[in-house]
């Protein structure tokens, strides 16, 4: 169901409820959305390392209940002038692709982020590059095997040392910052646990945008024609973005679950419904938009992220550590990202 959108100078809101939601704003009121499934949220349980892995990490100290380490400073950094593996310097790290398209971007703005950080290799696995290929203009080299001689070691061959989530009160991934340092060692790293390091890559907003550039086939479909937060908190949101741009708002809603949307919604003679094509064409339609409503999950945090304007999302409380928490963005210094009480 969709509402003729008549042109009109005003912000244009996009809102998504169910197992995600998402509130995005644009100039001009001339818009087709679409509908996309949701990515969740939640990391695989906590790495369980062998012995020899174990051994590998003496350089690391932890902090219970402490942030996650965002930088090892220069003057702690080992590195290892003449080795290297197919020209790549070591260590080599890749990562395990696993989740849908906002999961996998997380995966690669983490890798992107430890290159930038500690200029240390990183690379790409295939699946991950297949995941991501509406964005032509990724940077990161792809781990696949180097023109060598039929004895050397290719990708398939070599040990892989996995390194992951470790302990403490919140994703804490410092021993993935300790092995991009050289401090576990001249290596081939692969990282587990599905890393989503704001805190790491949220400073280079801007390059991430420009890595994370559509296609043109996405961008030429992307015409512009005209327990979970309850209802609620959508309301409130909306009530914000009303008196915040008081000369004229208008949401465009879309869901996993269109009718629960439309009969939720449709009383609000300031909400459009939009219908579905993919996540890729959905995700390039939202990060269009100026501002956003979020709940919960990564394909709503890269919606937000990418947008550039503010992303309001629920201050929600949860019994176990969540990565899209109020205090997880707060770590990551994402100052544009503002709760709003469910």
């Amino acid at each position: 169901m969709c509402r003729n959108l008549l042109p009109m100078k005003a912000f244009l809101c996009a809102l998504m409820l169910a197992s995600g939601g998402y509130l995005f704003l644009n100039d001009i009121l001339r818009l087709r959305t679409a509908v996309f499934p949701v990515a969740g949220g939640l990391t695989a349980p906590v790495l369980r390392l062998s012995e020899d892995e174990r051994s590998d990490l003496a350089p690391v100290t932890l902090v219970p209940n402490a942030a996650p380490a965002t930088f090892i400073p220069p003057s702690k950094r080992v590195r290892y002038a003449n080795l290297s593996w197919h020209g790549y310097p070591l260590p080599v790290l890749t990562c395990q692709s696993k989740g849908r398209l906002g999961n996998l971007m997380g995966e690669y703005a983490t890798l992107w982020g430890l290159r930038r950080t500690y200029n240390v290799t990183v690379l790409v696995s295939p699946r991950m590059k297949t995941g991501l290929i509406m964005f032509p203009a990724l940077s990161l080299p792809t781990l696949e095997a180097p023109a060598a001689p039929p004895t050397a070691p290719g990708p398939s061959r070599i040990q892989w040392r996995r390194v992951g989530r470790s302990g403490g009160s919140l994703y804490n991934f410092s021993l993935v910052e300790a092995a991009s340092a050289g401090l576990l060692g001249p290596h081939h790293f692969k990282i587990q646990n599905s890393p989503f390091e704001m805190q790491l890559f949220g400073r280079f907003k801007e390059d991430l945008r420009r890595e994370f550039a559509f296609s043109k086939g996405i961008r030429d479909q992307n015409l512009f024609h005209g327990e979970l937060p309850g209802v609620s908190y959508f309301e409130r949101a909306m009530d914000y973005y009303r008196e915040k741009f008081a000369d004229g708002v208008a949401f465009i809603a879309a869901s996993d679950d269109p009718r629960f949307i439309i009969a939720t919604l449709s009383h609000n003679p300031d909400v459009y419904f939009a219908p579905g094509r993919s996540p890729e064409l959905d995700l390039a339609v939202l990060v269009s938009c100026n501002h956003s409503i979020i709940t919960m999950g990564s394909f709503g945090f890269w919606s937000g992220f990418l947008a550039g304007g503010e992303v309001v999302y629920p201050d929600t409380r949860f019994r176990r550590t969540y990565r899209f928490a109020r205090r997880m963005y707060e770590v990551a210094h994402l100052d544009n990202f503002t709760p709003l009480p469910v």
